[in-house]
């Protein structure tokens, strides 16, 4: 990396302080497309490239995917192994996800892969190509149910530590003392008033949004092959249906965002919700079964408990996930989604 007259940081980098350009909108003036191949060699190069920072680090805060594709370079060199083996040894293999994919290579076929899509117009969609491979800051392929158990860590604590999550929920500092709030690769913020630690992500047609209330024990992600879907508006409104707002404190109207084009695939009888799966009745054969993805159409790690409980007694359960997955009127076009928790999950709440 160049000498920028100022040491950059490992803080520096988890927080966006750096100064450090982002690679997408830099590399887009260079005239890199989005389809165009893209790894991590082509933005360490870019870095290389890199005259001077937008800002002295620590001065400012401004989103780098840049800084988190160094950071994958830097634990290569102090590993000796590449993110990628080193996150599957030893985040991946303990924690069960065994579907889940960190991409290196753009040309490598990764199965089961769901293709990704973006509107072309009358109700028609076209293929979005990538062919990014930038870990760090990209490029990781994940199920619902593998999504779970990665929500469900941050309740068992079954790697990582306990220090290494208490991280995430720090916020950074400029050097003037100003708070940012962005912890250690998550943003810190509030919805309906309860503490919220969340992110998104987006490349080709890809959408997807995870969202985590430590006080309510309680995570949501959505992941879409569709670049219409509205992830973050979606994953809130799967969170509503669980957080409780004080009715002191109305929560305040946002702006109606379009819902994604969906159908009824997802719909249960009473029968389906109070043994947490679906029956024949209910599953319709073109959301039965996902070639794109491995998570069945509602597939509970363990069965659900009926009815409401105390608080008190909410406070007991084990942490168990549930996912669901739903095709739009197009054939293709999926999203899937995932809901960790403690707390008894209300049955209606479900499809609503």
């Amino acid at each position: 990396m160049p000498d920028f007259g100022r040491p950059i940081t490992i803080g520096h980098l988890l927080h966006h302080t750096s100064g450090l350009r982002d690679w997408p909108e830099t590399l887009t003036l260079g005239g890199k497309g989005m389809g165009d191949r893209i790894d991590l060699d082509t933005i360490l190069e870019m870095v290389r490239c890199q005259r001077e920072l937008d800002f002295p680090p620590g001065e400012a805060y401004s989103y780098s995917n840049t800084g988190y594709n160094l950071l994958a370079a830097a634990t290569a060199k102090i590993t000796g192994q590449s993110l990628r083996a080193w996150m599957q040894t030893n985040l991946f293999l303990p924690l069960g996800m065994n579907q889940t994919h960190l991409g290196d290579d753009p040309d490598e076929v990764v199965s089961g892969l769901a293709e990704s899509y973006a509107p072309a117009g009358g109700n028609t969609y076209h293929r979005a190509v990538s062919q990014l491979a930038a870990p760090g800051s990209s490029s990781l392929m994940i199920t619902a149910r593998d999504m779970g158990n990665w929500l469900l860590n941050f309740e068992t604590i079954k790697v990582g530590g306990h220090a290494a999550i208490a991280a995430t929920l720090q916020p950074g500092k400029l050097n003037n003392g100003k708070r940012v709030d962005y912890g250690f690769g998550v943003g810190l913020g509030e919805h309906r008033h309860a503490q919220m630690v969340s992110h998104t992500g987006g490349w080709a047609g890809y959408r997807s949004a995870a969202l985590r209330f430590p006080e309510q024990h309680l995570g949501v992600a959505v992941l879409s092959n569709a670049a219409d879907l509205d992830a973050p508006g979606l994953a809130e409104k799967v969170a509503d249906l669980y957080l409780e707002v004080p009715a002191d404190k109305p929560t305040p109207e946002k702006p109606a965002k379009p819902d994604p084009p969906t159908n009824s695939d997802a719909d249960a009888c009473e029968t389906c919700v109070s043994r947490a799966s679906l029956c024949p009745d209910c599953r319709s054969p073109r959301s039965a079964a996902s070639p794109h993805y491995f998570a069945s159409n509602f597939s509970p790690s363990s069965s659900l408990p009926s009815g409401r409980r105390t608080r008190q007694e909410q406070a007991h359960p084990p942490p168990a996930f549930v996912t669901l997955s739903s095709s739009s009127f197009q054939p293709s076009l999926r999203f899937t989604l995932a809901v960790s928790c403690r707390t008894v999950i209300p049955r209606p709440a479900l499809f609503a």
